[in-house]
């Protein structure tokens, strides 16, 4: 009968899949919880807001002074 065991390789490769896949999640639940808490995520988002609605004052102020 043939030893069906995997081998020794085969262990490696699959625990360094598992710790591989464990890192992603963790770092996706990190994530995740930032931008929760508002942080990193939220952040960039606020600053993509505020970048907006300045370049809109801009763009009036523009138009203010090209009618004058």
């Amino acid at each position: 009968m043939a030893d069906t065991r995997p081998t020794a390789s085969l262990q490696r490769a699959r625990s360094q899949q598992q710790e591989t896949d464990k890192d992603r999640v963790a770092e996706r639940e990190k994530k995740s919880e930032l931008v929760k808490r508002g942080g990193v995520g939220g952040s960039e988002k606020a600053l993509l807001l505020h970048s907006e609605k300045r370049d809109l004052s801009l763009e009036c102020l523009l138009e203010e002074t090209e009618l004058l």
